[in-house]
């Protein structure tokens, strides 16, 4: 009767066991997709920077052809200014994907705690049935 109740108790551990574990992976599957879900908004985000970028200089080069010495100058301010964004913008992408590595960091810690408190639990409790 002990080592049935015991096999119970184990499979009852097993099926925790399982349930935790499944848990773990669907919250690596939703992290993943959030940072696949950052990753395309930064896509979108690049793209719409190109094409303002991009209408910057197709307006710059019609200003050219009135005024060609006073639009090389703006010219080269725009570059420097357009520059300027685009390091501003890749800074802060480089933040975010910085922010978000540590914060990956972070839960993997928590995870790794959270499943050795279990073990720990897990073991207490197998220690308690075997003493019964």
């Amino acid at each position: 009767v002990e080592k049935e109740k015991e096999k119970e108790v184990e499979i009852e551990i097993n099926k925790e066991i399982e349930k935790e574990e499944q848990i773990e992976k669907e919250k690596e599957i939703d992290k993943e997709i959030e940072v696949e879900k950052v990753a395309k908004k930064q896509k979108v985000n690049d793209f719409q920077e190109n094409m303002e970028s991009d209408q910057l200089i197709e307006k710059n080069k019609e200003l050219e052809l009135g005024k060609e010495k006073q639009e090389k100058k703006l010219g080269k301010d725009m570059e420097i200014k357009n520059q300027a964004e685009k390091e501003i913008v890749y800074n802060t992408i480089g933040q975010e994907i910085d922010r978000i590595i540590e914060m990956e960091k972070i839960n993997g810690q928590q995870i790794e705690m959270e499943e050795q408190e279990f073990r720990v639990e897990q073991e207490k409790e197998i220690e308690k049935q075997k003493e019964i």
